[in-house]
């Protein structure tokens, strides 16, 4: 900020003289004005609120952007559910965790949820579909219970 207003200054003393030689102005008068803390002290603050209005006008530019480009959500349409309906089947995978959930818990007590959760997705992937057709079967058993009581 001093260097802005020592330039000024240098500039402004540069013009003086300039008048001053073609004899509107005294020389020595200006100097003085130019020095005197009244004067630093107001272009300071000149300069301040140059700035301030420069970053205000940043502001405004990227205010407006945003509001230009405001798109508002879409409001979604909820289906109303019906409190009487019944519930989906159960998938395979949900109907084997249910089934060895406990069994993981006993031999690993300290796993949290999540572990479990992961322990037995990758147990399910280890089997083989042998294995799964049984909870494959269960699942289709319920899930033509679910169309009926739909149809119903």
């Amino acid at each position: 900020m001093n260097n802005i207003i020592e330039k000024i200054n240098e500039y402004m003393k540069e013009v003086m003289e300039a008048e001053a030689s073609k004899g509107k102005v005294k020389v020595e008068v200006m100097v003085e004005k130019l020095n005197s803390e009244e004067f630093k002290t107001g272009l300071e603050e000149a300069l301040k609120e140059l700035v301030k209005a420069e970053v205000d006008k940043q502001v405004d530019k990227q205010v407006d952007k945003q509001v230009k480009n405001f798109k508002p959500k879409r409001e979604r349409k909820t289906k109303l559910k019906d409190p009487n309906a019944p519930k989906r089947p159960l998938t395979p995978f949900f109907l084997y965790s249910k089934e060895n959930r406990e069994k993981v818990k006993e031999e690993n007590p300290e796993l949290k949820a999540k572990d479990i959760a992961r322990k037995l997705g990758a147990m399910w992937k280890e089997l083989d579909s042998e294995e799964k057709e049984p909870y494959v079967k269960q699942n289709e058993k319920e899930k033509k219970r679910y169309e009926k009581k739909m149809k119903s």
